[in-house]
């Protein structure tokens, strides 16, 4: 797959192969964050965090990558206790 490929998924409209590439993203990505908020639009990242299928293999590594990334992207407030140093 080329670069020009990935960004016509990305930019296009076809929901079920941009779900494909945010997976591979998140699983394979050294650079998930910048990938995807290079990639997608917040409206679609919202879509797809919100429908991305937690895969039975390694789940809560998935899901803690997942709680990061959200909080990143969206400024969730979703507390991730094992980050959190210190509280003011």
């Amino acid at each position: 797959m080329t670069k020009d490929d990935v960004i016509k998924i990305a930019k296009g409209d076809d929901m079920y192969m941009k779900k494909h590439l945010f997976g591979k993203i998140i699983d394979n990505s050294t650079e998930k964050s910048r990938n995807l908020l290079a990639l997608f639009s917040k409206y679609d990242l919202y879509i797809l965090f919100n429908e991305f299928k937690i895969p039975s293999f390694n789940p809560k590594k998935v899901e803690k990558t997942l709680a990061i990334l959200k909080y990143i992207i969206f400024n969730d407030n979703n507390e991730i206790r094992k980050y959190k140093i210190w509280k003011n």
